[in-house]
């Protein structure tokens, strides 16, 4: 990219060389960008999986917690009451 003449306020010549280089450059920083986002979106899959699987975990847990504790009250209410 050089002047056309020497003047500071002279107009600049860009070739193909340049514009070639500039694209080509832009396409490598894309492909790495697009490379960065699917193994983004893939540790995303994976945590989401995570979660789930931990929450039905907990709520199953919850559920035995909640059925025990109604079965234990029972079970003291009879032989308390008896």
């Amino acid at each position: 990219m050089a002047p056309v003449n020497n003047e500071p306020s002279a107009h600049v010549k860009v070739g193909l060389p340049e514009i070639y280089k500039a694209v080509t450059d832009t396409r490598d920083r894309v492909i790495i960008i697009e490379e960065k986002i699917d193994a983004l979106a893939a540790d995303s899959e994976d945590h989401e999986s995570r979660i789930r699987s931990l929450e039905r975990k907990v709520w199953g847990a919850a559920g035995i917690g909640v059925g025990g504790g109604a079965a234990l009250a029972e079970l003291i209410s009879r032989v308390l009451g008896s």
